[in-house]
């Protein structure tokens, strides 16, 4: 039997949409978390963040996930961006 890794490299290739998520750590406590569509707007978002932010206590942090493959777990709100 000859297997085709055709389709898995289509896959691979194949772009899937993003969201990008900034977190804020305030004091060393988590203290949000924002969800965009596009990675502009996030970056936005963390740097009106970090220049309020005091260096030496908070923190910032940009990350991408693939849309396809998030989970919500019951309990989990999520509100549209405007």
């Amino acid at each position: 039997m000859q297997t085709s890794t055709i389709g898995t490299r289509e896959l691979r290739n194949k772009k899937s949409p993003k969201l990008w998520f900034v977190v804020t750590v305030e004091r060393g406590f988590p203290s949000t978390l924002m969800v965009f569509r596009s990675r502009n707007a996030a970056v936005r978002a963390e740097n009106a963040f970090r220049k309020k932010m005091h260096p030496d206590y908070d923190e910032s942090g940009l990350f991408a996930l693939d849309a396809n493959s998030l989970t919500l777990r019951s309990g989990v709100s999520v509100e549209a961006e405007p």
